[in-house]
């Protein structure tokens, strides 16, 4: 077993273990991973209400950051960027980021034709946007 680490607060002093403090680093150097929310497939009108759900669950919790990684989205229409746009919204309202993170081809050029390629904060770098504030 290895020593503790000690930690001081005006005047006081905390032992710490190796263990937990290994844990509250890697905590504060990884996102929530409540806020991150991976998407599959077709996104329409049948899935919207599910991703509707989802997202206001994630936002009720306020993160900095919500991150949507589309990498498996293959398609999406309007109820689905409905949704995207109302989340979005919802997020700035408190001052966070919503991220569309991994977007194929083909969501892209979706998103491009709406125009909302310059309306959201699009990100295709996953472990660099994970890893970063």
């Amino acid at each position: 077993m290895s020593s503790p680490h000690w930690l001081r607060n005006e005047g006081q002093s905390l032992a710490i273990s190796e263990q937990i403090l290994l844990q509250i680093l890697v905590q504060m150097a990884l996102p929530d991973p409540a806020t991150v929310l991976p998407l599959e497939g077709d996104i329409d009108l049948h899935v919207s209400p599910r991703l509707e759900n989802a997202l206001k669950s994630i936002i009720r919790k306020r993160p900095d950051r919500v991150i949507v990684d589309m990498s498996g989205v293959t398609f999406i229409d309007s109820s689905g960027l409905a949704v995207l746009i109302r989340a979005m919204q919802d997020v700035q309202g408190y001052g966070g980021k919503l991220i569309l993170l991994g977007i194929g081809p083909g969501v892209r050029s979706i998103l491009e034709i709406a125009r909302l390629d310059q309306f959201f904060l699009i990100d295709q770098r996953d472990d660099e946007l994970l890893a970063a504030d």
